[in-house]
């Protein structure tokens, strides 16, 4: 990190400035929201996780499953809101949001 702004050629004021406060250049790129990939593993979960247990209530009958059948539609939805937050996060990782 530079001391002083190779663009206007200021004293910076603090040692890991990303803007200088004087021209505002950028004088270094702003790290990356999501280093570790958390993001993108936590929307890769909740897809799988919303898929399998949509599919499994899909194929389980009602007979056999402790799922009240009125509220059985309601999971239903849960299960679909749940993989499309998973796509959402997966696009924010992505940069894409």
């Amino acid at each position: 990190m530079p001391s002083y702004c190779p663009t206007c050629g200021s004293k910076l004021e603090h040692k890991n400035a990303e803007i200088c406060p004087y021209c505002g250049v950028r004088l270094r790129e702003a790290k990356e929201s999501d280093p570790c990939g958390c993001i993108t593993v936590l929307g890769v979960c909740l897809i799988l996780f919303g898929l399998l247990f949509l599919i499994i209530s899909l194929i389980v009958p009602d007979n056999y499953s402790s799922v009240d059948p009125a509220t059985k539609g309601s999971m239903d939805v849960v299960f679909v809101v749940v993989i499309i937050s998973g796509v959402l996060l997966l696009a924010r990782g992505a940069g894409k949001i």
